[in-house]
């Protein structure tokens, strides 16, 4: 037995189920949804719904304005609040 031949059925699984699974472990969710975002955006600006420019928008959150930032750590500080509110009374 070459070294070659060695190394190949070290690295390979016993059934191709578990090579399927093991493919699948290693990165699942991340990159499937980060590819589908992409899909997602290319078939908006292929439909003109979205320019380069607004697509450039949604990746940056940070083109939002003050006001709205501002609204949003509101709303949050509110939900917030509500949360420990509810914790307190079910302690």
């Amino acid at each position: 037995m070459t070294a070659m031949e060695h190394v190949q059925t070290r690295d390979k699984p016993a059934n191709p189920c578990q090579t399927i699974r093991h493919r699948m472990s290693l990165k699942p969710s991340i990159t499937m949804n980060h590819r589908l975002d992409h899909i997602r955006e290319k078939e908006l600006i292929s439909n003109n719904m979205l320019t380069e420019q607004s697509n450039w928008r949604l990746r940056n959150n940070s083109s939002c304005t003050a006001l709205e930032t501002r609204q949003h750590i509101e709303r949050r500080k509110k939900k917030r609040k509500k949360r420990d509110i509810w914790c307190y009374n079910k302690a």
